[in-house]
């Protein structure tokens, strides 16, 4: 009961600090309408090495090597109303969004399982984990009364929604660590991001599982995936997926 009690408050809390309103419409109640949901752009599956067309999102057997991502799953274009529910999770830590639009995202991942094939099959493998891309940024603490919210990574939380809406809960494990200072990849060309993040990732752990999914919010140029792809089967995993929520066009 005392659970339960807790979860209300928390539902209210969340409800009085991230008001709903979609973003696309601003209609109250609901991150995205069902008007607006039929104007989401679903991202076209590509290769994460060279970036060309590729079905199902694996990677191109010409651009494999024995350190690349196998594949990778974007669910959205990072752009209107995606790239607007993108910026309110990462510009206002509005994780309770983050779970809406990752419940939103699985739906569409099931219901189109024929483009979703390998992923899903790799994803549903009782020993294939889920990691995410790691930060530099440091925890900050905004206190409000006697409650205590801390600043996240967004990436983990991404994937922590990613585990819970697995048909058997899935593993979250941390396994990356930022170990450079990098500039925002935003900022940067593509030539000056893909230097940008060489060697700024280390392995954290000497135990790594085999079979990974690895997250992170959006894929732009894919220096930051493959960089830590690299990482993590250069230090023993056999198998890494990529996800993202969404992909720069």
């Amino acid at each position: 009961m005392e659970n339960l009690n807790w979860k209300r408050v928390k539902e209210n809390l969340l409800d009085i600090l991230f008001p709903r309103f979609c973003f696309g419409c601003g209609k109250e109640g609901i991150y995205i309408c069902q008007s607006c949901s039929l104007f989401l752009t679903e991202n076209n599956l590509i290769c994460p090495i060279c970036g060309k067309a590729s079905y199902g999102g694996k990677t191109h057997n010409d651009c494999s090597t024995k350190y690349t991502p196998d594949g990778l799953v974007s669910i959205w274009d990072y752009e209107g109303m995606m790239r607007k529910a993108i910026l309110s999770i990462k510009g206002n830590d509005n994780y309770h969004a983050a779970e809406k639009i990752m419940e939103r995202a699985f739906l569409d991942v099931m219901m189109e399982d024929g483009r979703f094939t390998d992923f899903l099959e790799f994803f549903l493998m009782k020993n294939t984990k889920i990691t995410f891309v790691a930060t530099d940024k440091k925890e900050k603490e905004i206190r409000i009364t006697s409650l205590q919210l801390e600043q996240k990574n967004h990436a983990e939380e991404i994937a922590k929604k990613l585990a819970r809406i697995a048909p058997k809960k899935k593993e979250v494990i941390s396994l990356l660590a930022k170990v450079k200072k990098t500039k925002k990849q935003s900022e940067l060309s593509k030539k000056e991001r893909l230097k940008n993040v060489k060697g700024a990732f280390e392995a954290k752990s000497e135990e790594i599982p085999e079979k990974l999914i690895l997250v992170d919010d959006v894929f732009t140029t894919g220096a930051t995936m493959r960089e830590c792809a690299n990482k993590l089967k250069r230090s023993g995993a056999k198998k890494v997926w990529g996800f993202t929520l969404a992909r720069s066009i």
